[in-house]
């Protein structure tokens, strides 16, 4: 009958669409990762990285919170305080590096049921704090570097003085010397 026939072809037909949604996932996820790496190499703003993540994970109201280094808790992109309860429809988070959380992801409660997508977004979050930290590390190294090497060709610049301060100071005894020594 009809309705057996149907009823094969949709069991037929079932792994295949469940072979489908497994391939527009991941392709969905390579999209996602290629768009967040790209943008990472520009050393983006919190409130660039928030954006790219949206973007990337398709939710735009997707937050960022950052963990303070002075004191305990998290800002999001704005700097403002964040709280940890996320409205209804979202999930959070954590990011994780060391067994410390350094920052959470706010995210629609769609998203959990792809967790390794999540996962990648977070390590590429950890990236860029990561690589933003080492930037402001080096360019703090650079500036101590810079004043040290103005202290070092002032001291440069004041030993020649002294130096020619000094040949000076000798090349004025030596004539009255050449005379003392002339006239014996």
């Amino acid at each position: 009958s009809m309705a057996g026939w149907l009823v094969t072809i949709g069991y037929s037909a079932l792994p295949y669409g469940f072979l489908l949604s497994v391939v527009v996932s991941a392709f969905f996820a390579a999209t996602a990762l290629k768009k967040i790496v790209s943008r990472l190499v520009e050393s983006p703003s919190a409130a660039q990285l928030r954006t790219t993540l949206a973007d990337a994970l398709d939710d735009p109201s997707l937050e960022l919170g950052f963990r303070l280094e002075q004191a305990d808790g998290f800002v999001d992109s704005a700097g403002e305080p964040l709280t940890f309860l996320p409205p209804a429809g979202q999930s959070s988070t954590p990011v994780t590096r060391n067994g410390e959380t350094v920052a959470v992801i706010m995210h629609d409660a769609a998203l959990e049921t792809d967790p390794e997508l999540v996962a990648a977004a977070g390590q590429a979050l950890q990236l860029a704090i990561e690589n933003g930290r080492l930037t402001a590390e080096l360019q703090s190294t650079n500036e101590e570097l810079s004043t040290l090497n103005d202290e070092l060709q002032a001291r440069n610049a004041a030993l020649v003085r002294m130096n020619d301060d000094i040949e000076n100071l000798l090349g004025a005894v030596e004539i009255p010397i050449l005379f003392v020594g002339t006239d014996l």
